[in-house]
């Protein structure tokens, strides 16, 4: 779908590499979802000349989160994406409200709130210009 924006970060353990976090996204030129089935079947959601990047998924193992892992992986992948891809005017996401602080901190902004995101929490919309 988009390898680049996939990114994995990886650490040394008893003589293995061991994946701690990774760090998921697509293009696409969408504005509008409300529920996250409205965007759930991401690959055909890709548009590679899309002027959004969306951050699917940003997950971190619990024994190596607070450790700037997320931090990391997210403004290396979205540096990189805007070197390579100059079309790309924005970053979106959506998050839950428990996050809210750490997106903030790392340049992102609350668009509005999706109530119906999921069965069970709110969804946050939020975006972070590139330009």
């Amino acid at each position: 779908m988009f390898p680049s924006g996939f990114w994995v970060a990886e650490t040394k353990g008893n003589g293995k590499k061991m994946l701690i976090g990774y760090v998921m996204s697509c293009r696409w030129n969408r504005e509008e979802y409300h529920r996250f089935e409205d965007v759930a079947d991401f690959p055909s959601n890709h548009n590679p000349r899309g002027a959004n990047l969306y951050v699917i998924f940003l997950a971190v193992h619990p024994d190596f989160r607070r450790q700037g892992v997320g931090s990391e992986l997210l403004s290396s992948m979205i540096e990189a994406q805007r070197k390579k891809y100059t079309g790309i005017s924005k970053v979106q996401l959506v998050a839950l409200d428990t996050l809210r602080n750490f997106y903030e901190r790392m340049g992102f902004k609350l668009i509005r709130e999706l109530p119906e995101w999921l069965s069970y929490a709110a969804g946050l919309l939020m975006q972070k210009s590139l330009r």
